[in-house]
């Protein structure tokens, strides 16, 4: 059977949510005691672009969504993100709205130089 890419979606969004969703009730549930300390940061000295993100879900779990903003922007901002791309997705499966087309260079442009920024502020802040 010839699949129609008009009518084909993959909820990506979705998917993606519920797997941090899951993870973050597991997180909830089962706490680290005494998480893995970045390997990254422990050769180099340098913060990974995703250093503070265990600090960050803490602080979401506690919801001071200030304090877990400042620990790592970058994964905060992906997160809200991820929840506007998950109603997308139940939108767009209930036919409400069309799915987005966006040029995915352009996309891939704007993620690295994001990724690159959030690098420098947490190489800043010494996160």
């Amino acid at each position: 059977m010839k699949k129609n890419k008009e009518t084909e979606y993959f909820p990506a969004g979705l998917i993606i949510n519920a797997a941090v969703l899951i993870g973050g009730i597991a997180f909830y549930f089962f706490p680290l005691k005494n998480a893995f300390p970045c390997m990254f940061k422990e050769i180099t000295n340098i913060p990974c672009p995703t250093c503070g993100g265990t600090r960050l879900y803490y602080n979401l779990l506690d919801l001071n969504l200030l304090k877990a903003f400042f620990y790592n922007p970058l994964i905060f901002l992906i997160l809200i993100f991820l929840v506007i791309y998950s109603i997308h997705d139940i939108l767009v499966l209930f036919r409400t709205i069309q799915p987005l087309n966006f040029n995915k260079n352009y996309f891939r442009y704007i993620i690295l130089g994001l990724i690159i920024l959030n690098w420098i502020y947490l190489i800043i802040m010494d996160i």
